[in-house]
């Protein structure tokens, strides 16, 4: 009270809100290392997207965990990367959708491909029932478990005030994760992963000709 007591919070935002401009990119810096590093970023989601449930769950079979398609065909079942994953970032004004993949010199260019050759399979085919029970599954779990920290409980809390005014009930987060259906999750994947405005960075022992490029698929 001493301290805030006498705090208005603004009426109107004194920042003008202008959504960022996405500039597909092919950057390649060589460096010695030993792997090389590769972020490919597609678009995302505004954190308040009526959609978000939806991205989240193209994440989490996408390459949000050890059973997502990229960690199981890249890795698990080739061995081409050490580390390889998905991580949306949800922003007032927009989002991104990266995939990250840590990897041999060798190894890049057919893990570069392959995150190619899935993001265009998500496009055509979306994903099954049994992906989609699964990533729903997960999610939830995730989010019940997430509910026993205390840190966790106070970052989501400042969070939802930002980002919508105020809590949002987690009966009411849990429902919303359940009522995505297979097409929304594929009318995702068909805004998001458009080659033509994706961009990739790559840093380590490479030249950027050993990489295919996103702006030439």
């Amino acid at each position: 009270e001493n301290a805030f007591g006498k705090y208005e919070a603004p009426t109107t935002c004194l920042i003008p809100r202008v959504a960022p401009e996405i500039t597909p990119r092919f950057s390649v810096k060589k460096k010695e290392l030993e792997q090389v590093h590769i972020c490919i970023s597609t678009p995302g989601l505004a954190v308040s997207d009526p959609q978000r449930e939806a991205l989240h769950i193209l994440h989490a079979i996408l390459g949000g965990g050890v059973s997502s398609r990229l960690f199981q065909e890249v890795r698990e079942r080739r061995g081409l990367a050490y580390s390889i994953y998905t991580c949306p970032s949800s922003f007032q004004d927009g989002g991104l959708f990266t995939i990250y993949a840590g990897t041999g010199v060798q190894n890049a260019p057919k893990v570069v491909e392959l995150v190619f050759k899935e993001l265009q399979k998500l496009k055509k085919q979306g994903v099954s029932a049994d992906e989609m029970k699964k990533a729903k599954e997960h999610i939830k779990g995730s989010i019940l478990l997430s509910m026993e920290s205390s840190s966790s409980r106070m970052s989501q809390i400042a969070k939802e005030e930002f980002s919508f005014g105020g809590p949002v009930r987690l009966e009411e987060i849990l429902k919303r994760i359940q009522q995505i259906n297979l097409k929304q999750v594929h009318a995702i994947a068909n805004t998001l992963f458009d080659l033509r405005k994706t961009a990739l960075t790559a840093i380590g022992p490479v030249e950027p000709h050993m990489l295919p490029s996103p702006l030439e698929t």
